[in-house]
């Protein structure tokens, strides 16, 4: 924050929410009320609706009278108006290029009094739009401005009929619905992982288009928000703007103006769901009335959607409400020849899943979109659906009906020998075994060569889909995530059932996974290994569990994960399907070393490393490897563990799969940093990045981003770490979760620390403890607070200090981090002294220097060291402090880390000041101060500065703090 102008604030301000801006204008407040004041009614301007910066530049007196049809819009050629609504009105257009012509959907905003806050909605949707690229999405194309100045934007035309429409005039079954509301689904958890909140979603807003596939439309009042946070948390919210809403679908929270959260889009999809189960909507008002509408929402509760459509049925007088309220045609309900039984089949599971998305209180709701797809996946599956909490006696009816046909087989052949009922079993839900017994594809060897002619060969035959998928495979084999990424796109992107199949599912799932998004490669596994299911490929399906399990792996408890590997390697070994088996294993393995189970991971290992080698699967057996090399870092066996990585990374390297080879070397780094070869870690992570980069493993690549800028402040080389910061922090909110924007907060906040900003520091630090709430993981939170606590007591905020620290100690003891505990309670210690405490700070001392002494880290042993200096400062044992300084700064040196060395010499300089050996003192501020500066180390440039001026040796100062 140093030297930052009012400009460069109000751009940093603006990019932040809720309690990080609180934290950002207390932090400018502290070291300059004026600014922070000046920041403060700029940023209120700014949100004003009439706020210049909301104003547009062009006169909207000359703009053309917008009922009239323009000839053209920008480059496109209008043909006719297809749509008008609250924010402007949609043409469908014609764009001529060189060599090809095609029909868009150009979205103008109507400017005749458009008010300033639709002119932001609409800027808005233009963002929203260019930041989602999803089969599920309508594409965004251009934006810009039309000759009379009003802004436009131009999407993929999607030709087709409006979700409820589409189900009526196919008449789908209730299990055709069912799958197509689901790939709705997935293209709102897209969204939600792009941290953006639809805020409108409703039949009309999603077109399915001739090839039967969804499109969800209309991002105009959509908000970005935080899909990990709860309802509690400012920055994960958004508030309704102007009713922007359609009452019909809005959720209770929308209509009364509160917050909006992904749980209001859940709601809105529970409202579709009933819709287009039911045929009615779940709210009625018989006048049409909207206010009558919303006192329903707020204060009734919906009938089963079952009943419901019973009664749509029954009476078809029933009053129908406009485009916002009142009920749909009863002729929506499915199957409606067949209405009566149509309505029985919905069932209880139905009712119980429309009814928990359609709660009240968002809490109630399902917590995201993926839990409710998850839950209608189970219903298609034959699964107790997590909605209904029924008991032993529902469950057992629902495994019955499951596998109702192997049942009835079983009591038709009681007669039979024991062995056709063991093969029964066997076979039961795993389809046929000779296509069980088939090996898995070999991974195609990526060469550039070999990805080049696939992608010339799929851009000339696109109706092809094979060449796409072999394509797929040959970059995932290469380990370049990015571009498989944008290959699933160009596949999804086919006409009709080309684009379509459980194939490409997993092919996305997999694609998904290499890029980080994990809720979108748990959802597309999920449909693939449903699709597999019903084609009765059991190897494709196995493999779509690996899938789902690796992406929940990273979304849930590592307890899951190994329930499902534990299932599927006794359904692979029963199948003879060794890759499966082997996969099953080395996830089993990754989830028991999460878990903390390390002797349960090494065994894992141990069985999967021979098997991964003798299939000839490179990509396991460098996982394995690389899994291995970790769990020998981490029982102390570090040069061992960097023999396993070698072979590793030589592997990696011999196959050309830059992700394998990323993920060995980020191990590489963290081996190097735990045997204290810090440059050399240092050097490996360059490499790292390099190849995190081409991967597009954003996860990995954020954590050696971070752990690079920590070694860079580490080494004073500030410069180096806010370039990797600068880097870092846009993959972390595109990421999403808590766990990574807590991360580069912390980092942050100890670059800051280091220059010597603490108001800056502590702002990050205390946003990074505000997001490991969030995070709600014990250890992450612990880390955050200490080191909260520490920079408090620095500054000698005790009770701050003390309530921080007392917080953390708690939490690393109840996670079993002795050391940990270590680091933190010291801080206690000084407090105690610093509040007259005596012979409790004395105690407190004694026991950690005996922890300490006991325990096998260094870090703790240097932390306990400092808090007895600080101590010994604080009872005025000045000559004792002064020999402690001098051990620590024996210690730093040894540590070689510059700013580190600096930092403690300062300190010592200033304990000699205060002891009377000012001589010494000055010497040593004098020779450390051209050095802080040129380094920019804030802290000690003001030390030195203190201590020379009081020795009246101060030189004019070189550079401005």
């Amino acid at each position: 924050m140093t030297g930052e102008s009012l400009r460069d604030l109000f751009a940093r301000a603006e990019e932040l929410e809720g309690v990080e801006r609180e934290e950002l204008l207390r932090a400018v407040g502290r070291r300059d009320p004026d600014l922070a004041r000046e920041l403060e009614e700029l940023l209120a301007a700014g949100a004003r609706a009439d706020s210049l910066l909301e104003r547009s530049p062009y006169d909207l007196e000359t703009i053309a009278d917008p009922v009239s049809l323009p000839v053209e819009i920008g480059p496109y050629r209008i043909l006719r108006e297809i749509g008008r609504g609250g924010m402007g009105t949609v043409y469908l257009a014609a764009q001529r290029g060189e060599g090809f012509e095609r029909l868009v959907a150009i979205k103008r905003l109507d400017r005749r009094g458009a008010s300033p806050t639709s002119e932001r909605r609409f800027r808005d949707e233009v963002k929203f739009l260019a930041a989602l690229e999803h089969p599920g999405i309508a594409r965004f194309l251009d934006g810009g401005r039309a000759a009379d100045g009003s802004a436009y934007l131009a999407l993929e035309y999607v030709e087709g009929s409006d979700l409820l429409a589409h189900a009526r005039q196919q008449r789908l079954s209730i299990d055709q619905r069912l799958r197509l509301f689901l790939e709705v689904l997935a293209a709102v958890e897209y969204a939600h992982a792009r941290k953006i909140v639809h805020r409108d979603l409703k039949p009309g807003n999603v077109l399915v288009g001739a090839d039967g596939r969804p499109k969800l439309l209309d991002f105009g009042i959509s908000k970005l928000i935080d899909p990990d946070a709860g309802d509690s948390s400012d920055a994960a919210t958004t508030r309704t703007e102007l009713r922007a809403l359609t009452p019909a679908y809005a959720s209770p929270e929308q209509i009364r103006g509160g917050p909006v959260t992904v749980a209001s889009d859940v709601y809105s999809l529970g409202v579709v769901l009933y819709e287009l189960l039911a045929g009615v909507r779940p709210f009625q008002s018989a006048s049409g009335d909207a206010r009558e509408l919303e006192r329903a929402v707020l204060e009734q509760e919906p009938e089963p959607p079952s009943t419901a459509a019973r009664r749509a049925l029954t009476e078809p007088s029933a009053p129908r409400g406009g485009p916002e309220g009142g009920v749909a045609n009863a002729s929506d309900a499915p199957d409606a020849p067949n209405a009566p039984n149509a309505a029985i089949r919905l069932g209880r599971d139905l009712d119980a899943i429309c009814l928990k998305a359609l709660r009240k209180e968002p809490r109630e709701r399902y917590a995201s979109v993926a839990l409710l797809a998850e839950d209608l996946r189970r219903l298609l599956a034959g699964l107790p659906v997590l909605a209904r909490r029924g008991g032993l006696t529902y469950r057992l009816l629902k495994l019955a009906r499951r596998h109702s046909v192997h049942v009835a087989v079983a009591a038709a052949a009681a007669l039979l020998a024991t062995l056709f009922v063991l093969l029964a079993v066997r076979t039961s839900g795993s389809g046929p075994v000779a296509r069980d017994a088939r090996p898995a594809p070999p991974r195609p060897r990526p060469t550039l060569s070999r990805i080049g002619e696939l992608s010339a060969r799929f851009a000339e035959n696109p109706g092809q889909p094979e060449i796409g998928l072999e394509l797929i495979a040959t970059l995932l084999a290469a380990g370049r995530g990015d571009d498989a990424m944008g290959a699933v796109v160009r596949l999804r992107q086919l006409p009709g059932e080309l684009g379509k199949g459980p194939r490409i599912d997993l092919a996305e799932a997999e694609a998904a996974l290499a890029v980080s998004e994990y809720q979108r490669a748990a959802s597309a596994a999920g449909m693939a290994r449903e699709g597999a299911l019903r084609t009765q490929d059991a190897t494709l399906a196995r493999r779509a569990q690996v899938a789902q399990a690796r992406a929940l792996l990273r979304l849930s408890t590592p307890e899951e994960a190994n329930r499902r590997m534990a299932e599927l390697f006794t359904a692979a070994e029963a199948a003879g399907d060794e890759w499966a088996a082997v996969a099953a294993l080395v996830v089993r393995a990754v989830a028991a070393r999460k878990g903390a189970q390390a002797e349960e991971a090494e065994r894992l290992v141990a069985e999967a490393l021979p098997r991964a080698r003798a299939l000839g699967e490179k990509r396991l057996e460098i996982e394995t490897l690389t899994l291995r090399s970790r769990l020998e870092g981490e029982s102390g066996a570090v040069d061992q563990g960097l023999a396993t990585l070698e072979v590793a990374l030589a592997l990696a390297r011999e196959e050309g799969d830059v992700a394998s080879e990323a993920s060995a070397l980020l191990m590489k780094m963290a081996l190097l940093n735990w045997g204290g070869d810090d440059e050399a870690a240092v050097e490996v992570g360059k490499l790292a990045v390099h190849r995190l980069r081409l991967s597009g493993d954003r996860e990995q690549l954020l954590t050696v981003l971070a752990n690079t800028a920590i070694q860079r402040t580490e080494r004073a080389q500030f410069a180096e770490a806010e370039a990797a910061i600068a880097e870092a922090e846009p993959i972390a909110r595109s990421l999403g979760s808590p766990r990574h924007r807590g991360a580069i907060l912390r980092t942050r906040g100890y670059l800051e620390e280091q220059r010597g900003d603490r108001p800056a520091a502590r702002a990050s630090y205390a946003a990074a403890v505000a997001v490991g709430r969030e995070a709600a993981v014990d250890s992450v939170l612990a880390i955050y607070l200490n080191d909260l606590a520490w920079l408090e007591l620095y500054d000698d905020n005790f009770d701050a200090a003390a309530i921080a620290a007392e917080e953390a100690v708690e939490l690393y003891r109840r996670g079993g981090d002795e050391r940990g505990a270590l680091e933190a309670e010291p801080v206690l210690a000084c407090v105690d002294a610093a509040r007259g405490r005596v012979a409790r700070a004395r105690k407190r001392l004694a026991a950690l220097t005996k922890g300490a002494d006991e325990s096998d880290s260094e870090s703790a042993r240097f932390v306990v060291l400092i808090a007895e200096a600080r101590v010994a400062e604080i009872f005025g044992e000045l000559p004792r402090a002064v020999v402690l300084r001098r051990r620590l700064v024996e210690i730093a040196v040894g540590f070689e880390l510059p700013g580190l060395v600096m930092n403690q010499r300062s300190q010592l300089a200033l304990a000699l000041d205060r002891a009377g050996e000012r001589s010494e003192a000055t010497a040593i501020a004098k020779e450390l101060l051209p050095q802080a500066e040129r380094l920019g180390l804030g802290d000690v440039i003001r030390e030195c500065r203190e201590i020379l001026d009081h020795a009246g040796t101060l030189p004019a100062p070189r550079t401005a703090l």
